[in-house]
């Protein structure tokens, strides 16, 4: 008994560290997400009877100050994995990725120099890709809408519309000193049969963010991320349960802070069908759902 009492101390004193060193910082909204019903998980999800698929990618890559700069390593990244990979169907990118996810000196004024509207120059640009490849292509990026802000992730079609933008609902310190505003709700869209639910970062942490993938009966999550690297997340379980899980968190560094370019697809048991970390690449695997 005692044991057991010491090793609860020490795994509620890992948790306790990840989440405030993270994107996944805890607050009274927030749930420590591997308690959250993962014991009700499957310890392997069999997909042999699977009557559904899309195929995905997932991308990390070193961010610069420029959106230029940016966009055009996406644009060779959707000409790069089309070409490779040309059953792929939808192609996620980071979070924020047209520019540094936070920069201390002059954060608002930084993300007012990167914000576009949507549509705007780059989603213009992504239509384009997304028609000539019949694809889905996920971006995040920081929103200008008004006078407004907003940390958002983008949803392309294979005919070039927006078809979902999902708005960061629950903010980090950077993303409040960044002046972004928060969203409500999540974005879920239908793709080639399966339900895709698309949040950002913190939100999975978030009680009311699990219940309404839940409630929508989403079957793939979409996880872009800017989180920086920590090294006590290996030993956590997966967050979520019940649904698949599309990841990609931005690599290298940014004024001193450095991400890990974490890329991974999970099914729905918690399990990790693919995972990978470090330097610019892309992952490759197929969702299945019975």
């Amino acid at each position: 008994m005692k044991n057991n009492f010491v090793d609860l101390f020490f795994t509620i004193g890992f948790f306790t560290l990840f989440y405030a060193s993270s994107c996944y910082y805890f607050d009274e909204n927030s749930i420590h997400s591997p308690f959250s019903q993962f014991w009700k998980a499957e310890m392997e999800y069999d997909d042999s009877t699977a009557t559904r698929s899309l195929n995905v990618a997932a991308v990390s890559f070193e961010l610069d100050t420029y959106p230029l700069i940016n966009r055009n390593k996406i644009l060779t990244f959707i000409d790069r994995i089309t070409s490779e990979q040309p059953n792929v169907r939808l192609i996620l990118f980071p979070e924020i990725a047209l520019g540094y996810y936070h920069r201390p000196s002059n954060p608002g004024e930084y993300q007012r120099s990167v914000a576009e509207t949507i549509p705007g120059e780059t989603t213009n640009a992504l239509s384009l890709k997304a028609i000539e490849y019949q694809i889905y292509i996920s971006l995040g990026m920081t929103e200008k809408s008004g006078d407004v802000m907003y940390n958002s992730q983008v949803l392309i079609g294979p005919d070039g519309s927006i078809v979902s933008v999902h708005r960061k609902n629950y903010l980090t310190i950077q993303d409040n000193e960044n002046g972004f505003k928060a969203g409500n709700g999540i974005a879920v869209d239908i793709i080639d049969g399966i339900k895709v639910a698309t949040i950002i970062c913190r939100d999975s942490n978030s009680l009311d963010v699990n219940k309404k993938i839940h409630e929508n009966n989403a079957e793939l999550v979409l996880l872009p991320l800017a989180d920086a690297i920590n090294p006590l997340r290996d030993l956590l379980p997966h967050h979520h349960t019940y649904t698949w899980i599309l990841g990609t968190n931005r690599s290298g560094s940014e004024d001193g802070v450095h991400y890990n370019g974490m890329l991974f697809l999970s099914a729905p048991s918690g399990e990790r069908r693919i995972r990978t970390t470090g330097g610019e690449r892309y992952i490759y695997g197929t969702v299945k759902c019975r």
